[in-house]
This record gives structure tokens, sequence and C-alpha cells, in this order.
């Protein structure tokens, strides 16, 4: 009778705390407090998730979130906020350092330093909505990012760009207000350390508040497994960044300011195994070097996570074809700087000159002529490949070192005679039904599908 006596009091309280919390989130303006995957995308004005009660959900049960990762892994989830008739006002999420006994991976708070990594473990960002009317390239055949029958059709509200907390409030930052009847995702990155970490569960609290108030506590568990994600990457990206849209974007002007800027960009997208490309000028190496030696992703320069002390893999040389004067002498003097600068400095970078962009046939034989003036150079640069984004084709072989296909004109044929030749076959951008596409107004798990498209098919890198 004793136990029974407890277990109905332990029961009796958990009920008390539940009704606690629910009306703590109806005097805060909340009507649901949820979680999900980092595969999904809830729309702004999607109150009827199926996933919600937990039914079918990865990471939630209807009561607590639940992750798993490898040390030297970033996981992610996202909780969502749904506001009621009234709305929510000064609302903000915190979540506690995640404990095994002693050991810990670091919580949400303080927040840490804009582009600063140093011992980061959670990161928050709310999530900022796009309003799309009409699906990308509303062609009626289908455009370049879908056919029609393969076009998704996602219209209305839909999350996008991630806002880190520390930004200003009003802008993204926390707090936040939540308006009527709406969603606000707030997605949660957390980074389990590479070499410190035991194997095990840990658990820690997310906390909402609004106007300073707890308004609910839910419980994570994050299960870390007993080995640790290479920093190698195994499935390599090559992401486009212009520096005159990043100078424009923060007000720089050309100088240190904007490079050390870029180099930021680069640390953020280094942290998630993102490897960025930019102009690709002489000037661009000098400055940011460090990107390819790793010298950017060191503790002394901010950096900590995926890849520490390792650079990254690749360099666009002339990225879209600006670049040598048009004559010979220029390509032959200019390949020998390129070649002998990565041999010395970065011998094991893949490094490519971006040729041109896109060539229609009667470009053909421009293209031939100056992968002529590279391929018989008599010094190092005849070794820098000739990069151009064209599937292979018989006119170009022999010329193109480095092909580039969307996925909807892959030809297998030609690919493997390419392959047999010694040349690289990569791909790029994306079209439905062939591959996911990069777009909006794509499903939320359409990047985590290249890599397995990228591995079925032997595709070394996929360029955006």
């Amino acid at each position: 009778m004793g136990s029974l006596h407890a277990f109905h009091l332990l029961l009796c309280m958990a009920v008390a705390m539940l009704l606690l919390c629910l009306q703590g989130q109806a005097e805060a303006g909340l009507r649901s407090i949820w979680a999900v995957d980092d595969g999904e995308k809830v729309f702004r004005t999607n109150l009827e998730s199926s996933l919600k009660s937990g039914e079918g959900n990865s990471v939630w049960d209807g009561e607590k979130v639940r992750l798993f990762a490898a040390r030297n892994e970033i996981v992610a989830f996202q909780l969502i906020l749904e506001a009621d008739d009234e709305g929510a006002a000064e609302v903000n999420v915190t979540v506690s350092d995640l404990t095994k006994g002693s050991a810990r991976i670091r919580g949400s708070h303080p927040l840490p330093l804009p582009n600063s990594y140093l011992g980061v473990g959670v990161e928050l960002f709310t999530e900022h909505y796009l309003h799309v009317e009409t699906p990308s390239w509303n062609d009626p055949e289908g455009g370049f990012y879908w056919s029609a029958a393969a076009n998704p059709k996602l219209t209305g509200w839909i999350p996008d760009a991630l806002i880190p907390f520390s930004a200003k409030p009003g802008v993204g930052g926390a707090p936040f207000d939540i308006a009527a009847n709406t969603n606000q995702a707030i997605w949660v990155d957390i980074y389990v350390p590479k070499d410190e970490m035991s194997a095990g569960l840990y658990a820690g609290t997310i906390r909402v508040s609004a106007a300073q108030k707890p308004v609910a506590d839910i419980p994570l568990e994050l299960e870390v497994l007993d080995f640790a994600l290479p920093d190698e990457n195994h499935y390599r990206s090559m992401v486009f960044y212009s520096d005159r849209n990043i100078a424009a974007r923060h007000g720089l002007e050309r100088g240190e300011k904007l490079w050390e800027m870029i180099r930021d960009y680069h640390r953020m997208a280094h942290r998630h195994r993102i490897e960025l490309i930019g102009s690709g000028s002489w000037q661009e190496l000098q400055t940011l070097g460090g990107t390819v030696t790793g010298k950017t992703f060191t503790r002394e320069h901010g950096y900590q996570g995926p890849g520490e002390d390792v650079g990254n893999t690749l360099f666009s040389v002339h990225t879209y074809g600006v670049g040598f004067s048009d004559h010979e002498e220029s390509y032959r003097k200019g390949s020998d700087r390129w070649a002998t600068w990565f041999e010395e400095h970065a011998p094991d970078v893949e490094y490519f000159l971006y040729l041109i962009d896109e060539p229609k046939a009667d470009r053909f034989e421009w293209v031939r002529k100056r992968a002529r003036w590279i391929h018989d150079n008599p010094g190092p640069g005849r070794r820098l490949p000739v990069f151009v984004t064209v599937a292979p084709k018989d006119e170009l072989a022999g010329a193109v070192d480095i092909w580039c296909t969307v996925p909807c004109r892959y030809p297998p044929d030609a690919v493997e005679a390419a392959k047999k030749r010694g040349e690289r076959v990569w791909m790029y951008a994306g079209v439905r039904p062939n591959s996911p596409c990069d777009m909006t107004d794509e499903y939320g798990v359409a990047f985590r599908l290249k890599p397995w498209v990228a591995r079925r098919n032997g595709i070394a890198r996929w360029f955006m």
C-alpha cells in the first residue's frame, strides 16, 4: 500500500506540474510547444502538423526531445512555438548544459560572441520566414529547378534564414514576439566535441520564457555514440559567394575589414562541413590563403569544431572565367604562378581554372584553344586543371580536366568515358526529379539527399 500511495502521490504531482505548465503557456500566449528534426519545414501558418503529437516524429515523443550524435558532429532540431489568438510577447529560449556525471556539453547561454566558436556547444537561431506566392521558375513545362511533374508547388510562409539569438531584438534576435495564430521555429545546433566526451546519455533542459517569466521546461536528451566523425568530409561541396554582395550587405569597403568578414563566412561554413569559393583572384588567395592551409580554422582565430586546423580541400581560380588576359603568354605565366603557389603551400588542395561558364557549341573552339595554352605549357602551369560547367562531350575531350554538369543533363556513358580518360566529373545545381534542388520552396530534406545521389553515382563534388 505504501508503494501504491507513493506512486499515486508522484502521479498527482506530475499532473499538477503539467497543468501548471499548460496554464503558464496559456498566460504567456503560447498554445503549443513541440519539436521536430532538422529535415522538416514547418510553415509559419501550419498549426495542424501531424508531427506535433509525437507520432512519427523522430526527436519528439510529446514530452521530451531526444537525439543522438557521434563526437565531432553537429546535430540539430527545431523547437516550434505556436502562439494563441492573442499572440506572445518577449519570448525567449535557453538550453542548459547537457551533462553526464561531471562531463558536459556547454549550453546556450551566455550567448557566444559573434563569429566565435570557442567552447560553443549549443547555438540558438530564430527562423526567418519568406512568403512564396508562386513556385520558383513558374514555367508550366517546368524550369531549371524541376520538371513540371516534379514541382513540389510549395507556397506560403516558408522558413529560410537562421538568425542568431545574439542579433538585435526585432530583427531576429532574442527576445522576440510571435504574432497571433502563427508558429515561430527555433533552430538548435548542438556540437559534440571530438576528444573530451565519453559515450552515454547526456541530459539537459530547454526553458521557454515570456516577459522574463518561465513558461515551460522541456527535457532534452542526447545520446553520444562511442566514436568520432573524422575531420575529412566524404561528401564535398563547393558553394560560391560574392565578395561584392558581402561588402554591400555589411556596408564594408574593400580592405581588411571585408576580408575578415569573409573569413567569418568561411568559419561558419567550415563548422558545418561546407566549402566556399569566391572570385578566385590572386589577391583573394594571398589574403585568404589560410582557408586552404588551415590557419583560418584554428583556436587562435576563434574557431573550434569539425575540421579544426584543417584547411578547405579546393580553390577555384578566376571563378566564372574572368581572369587571364586573352593571349597565350598570360595564360602560361598566370598558370605557372598558381601551380607554383599550391605546390609549395597546399599541395593536397584540389585547385583548378574555372575557364568558362556554360559554353554553347559556338564557344567550343575557344575552349579548346585556351586549354591547349595550359596543357602545352612547358612550365608547372600545365598542371593547372581546366574546369568547365558542361556535361562531358566528345568535342571537348582532352581539353577539359573537370566537367561539371546539372543532374538533368547527366550522360552516364559519356561520364564513364571521361573517367577512363582520367578526367573528373562533378555536379552542380539541382533539378527535380533527377536530384533535389537548391530553392527555398523545396522540401526540407532535400540537402540530405544530395550526398546519397553523389555516392550512388560516384560524384566527388557538388557545386552550388
